[in-house]
């Protein structure tokens, strides 16, 4: 297991995990933005992600291992950034094809598929 892995675990070590579905896994492949481009999420086959935030300063630039949570909830690891993982809500990607992201401390954000 990897260091970003490990935090990853111990971050969502209260939530119990389940597995990604294909389906979802297979819709989340590919870039994700928000409307305003200050968040942006690249998600990978290998249940990798690379998370790009230019509203923070400096810019927060990462690929982290993601895993599923609860709730339609996927948790991508921060490092040291902050003392959690980034909450993605998948509940509107198959109806809606938009998912929420929250990093710890900041509002939900709306992202959009590029």
């Amino acid at each position: 297991m990897t260091l970003a892995a490990a935090i990853l675990s111990s971050a969502c070590s209260q939530i119990s995990e389940q597995e990604i579905t294909l389906e979802v896994s297979q819709q989340l492949m590919g870039t994700w933005a928000s409307n305003a481009g200050d968040v942006q999420i690249t998600f990978y086959d290998d249940q990798t992600a690379k998370l790009v935030y230019t509203k923070h300063q400096p810019p927060i630039k990462l690929i982290s291992p993601y895993q599923a949570t609860r709730n339609d909830k996927i948790g991508i690891a921060l490092g040291g950034f902050w003392s959690g993982p980034v909450l993605i809500d998948t509940h509107d990607l198959l109806t809606q094809k938009s998912i929420s992201a929250r990093l710890p401390d900041e509002q939900a954000i709306q992202l959009h598929k590029q």
